[in-house]
């Protein structure tokens, strides 16, 4: 999957499962991948750190955890609140400093431990990633600046776990004629799914959002989708899982 680095550092998605804010100009920090999937088969990951910037960057790491509603709504969960599904006691993050040079990369190891002791299962945490500028200051010596800070999802599995998943409610509304699609993404099973959403008509493809998450909290998540153009003939509405992320649910309704 391909998605563009500067979407991620202009705008945070909830529903994508990945957090970006920005403070002030820096290292340009970006990933190829923005989740992790840890298996029986592959346990370890080397996850890669890009700086495009002119400056050198420290990134910080560190485990965290995001309670979910019903609806697919995330918040910030504190260390005596943690999901039952957490896979903090499963993962190691290493190091837990790791200095990027400008024009270049690095790598953090991220690794799921005693899986063989485990029932089947998901579990979810987030690779919690601040970010630095390095910046020299003849009078003061070496100065670090906060400048970003990501979550990236981390999704454990064990096991062969069945889901099943349909679009429901599928509809197109309008408001001061901008329209938007409307639909339920209902979900129920023993795994999460992720993957791309789109909207279609006669005259071609309306809307897309990519990398939407649907967490094992969850059962029922809202999807609202604004369209770049009054629909014309059947609507279309489309929900493909990444199979590099373990997924091979599509999904499709049509509305009339």
């Amino acid at each position: 999957m391909t998605v563009s680095p500067r979407f991620f550092l202009n705008i945070a998605i909830v529903m994508l499962g990945v957090f970006v804010n920005s403070a002030s100009a820096g290292p340009n920090i970006h990933f190829t991948d923005y989740r992790v999937l840890l298996t029986e088969k592959q346990s370890t990951k080397n996850y890669q750190i890009f700086n495009q910037g002119d400056t050198d960057a420290y990134c910080y790491t560190n485990l965290v955890d995001h309670n979910v509603s019903p609806e697919g709504q995330l918040t910030v969960a504190t260390k005596d609140n943690l999901p039952a599904t957490s896979a903090q006691s499963l993962l190691r993050i290493s190091p837990k400093r790791v200095l990027i040079p400008a024009k270049s990369n690095q790598k953090v190891r991220v690794l799921a431990r005693r899986l063989v002791q485990q029932k089947s299962g998901e579990w979810v945490s987030y690779l919690n990633l601040r970010c630095r500028e390095q910046t020299d200051n003849a009078t003061a010596g070496i100065k670090i600046q906060p400048n970003f800070v990501f979550n990236i999802p981390v999704v454990v599995r064990k096991g062969e776990l069945k889901v099943e998943a349909a679009i429901q409610q599928a509809h197109i509304g309008n408001t001061n004629e901008r329209y938007f699609a409307e639909a339920i993404l209902s979900r129920r099973g023993k795994r999460s799914l992720f993957g791309d959403i789109s909207v279609s008509d006669d005259t071609g493809v309306l809307a897309v959002r990519k990398g939407f998450s649907h967490y094992l909290q969850s059962a029922d998540v809202p999807l609202l989708l604004p369209l770049k153009a009054k629909p014309k003939g059947k609507v279309i509405i489309e929900f493909k899982e990444t199979p590099q992320f373990g997924g091979d649910i599509s999904l499709t309704t049509v509305i009339n």
